[in-house]
């Protein structure tokens, strides 16, 4: 779906009825003009599983608020999102300043590949934390950029073999 810019319609009249109460998955793959998931028309209290490929309009994946209604969330993949800055960003709204704290209690898997821009998890001064992560695939730089030397959130039990998948990107022309 390539003209797909938001998952759902917002209604300012009155307060949204979620659609998809029970979604546990979500694959979003092609959507070159989506700009986010935020979205009150559509419930992610239940989400298991996010897998987001070439949407290459995104630069932020999803806002503060949605990130901690994520308590189900056992898997994130994203990939070749090449205008990915963060992938926890704030609105104008939930900006203040403040330090915020988001944990990914239940996520085990996280794969992270072809995000050339990326600047880090969260941006502002939000910290994401991951008590349960089990595997993650993701180059050694994007590593960096995420997760610094000194910083204690990433405890990983179980990690898979550093796959590089972002070295060769620098050849890859980035859409503008």
């Amino acid at each position: 779906m390539p003209k797909l810019v938001h998952l759902g319609e917002d209604n300012s009249q009155s307060a949204p009825r979620p659609n998809f109460p029970n979604l546990e998955i979500l694959l979003l793959s092609a959507c070159a003009s989506l700009q986010n998931l935020t979205s009150s028309a559509i419930s992610f209290q239940n989400l298991t599983t996010l897998d987001v490929h070439f949407c290459k309009g995104l630069k932020y994946l999803l806002t503060y608020s949605v990130a901690k209604g994520l308590v189900q969330l056992t898997k994130l993949e994203i990939k070749d999102c090449r205008r990915l800055v963060s992938i926890v960003g704030s609105t104008e709204e939930e900006d203040s300043g403040n330090s915020d704290e988001i944990i990914f209690r239940r996520l085990k898997h996280l794969k992270l590949s072809i995000l050339p821009r990326l600047q880090g998890f969260c941006s502002g001064n939000c910290i994401a934390k991951f008590p349960s992560l089990e595997t993650s695939s993701m180059s050694n730089r994007l590593k960096l950029k995420i997760f610094t030397a000194h910083d204690q959130t990433l405890q990983l039990t179980n990690e898979e073999e550093d796959t590089d998948v972002d070295l060769w990107e620098w050849m890859l022309p980035i859409d503008k």
